[in-house]
């Protein structure tokens, strides 16, 4: 896009635009600033019984696949 002379505002929105679309659990979504929405949880085991719940589910998958 620099390349063809795309403005820099243009570039920087169109990634943001990428960036929203992709899931929450995405890689790239983690570089992401918050817009201060409280997100942080005080229940560590809750967070963790679901984030492992989610893991196990892709292991099984990479294992099977």
């Amino acid at each position: 896009m620099e390349n063809n002379g795309v403005p820099q505002d243009a570039i920087d929105e169109m990634m943001h635009l990428f960036i929203s679309t992709l899931p929450e659990t995405a890689f790239a979504k983690s570089f992401q600033k918050r817009k201060g929405t409280a997100g942080y949880s005080e229940n560590t085991i809750g967070t963790f019984e679901r984030k492992m719940r989610g893991m196990a589910h892709q292991v099984a998958t990479m294992k099977y696949n």
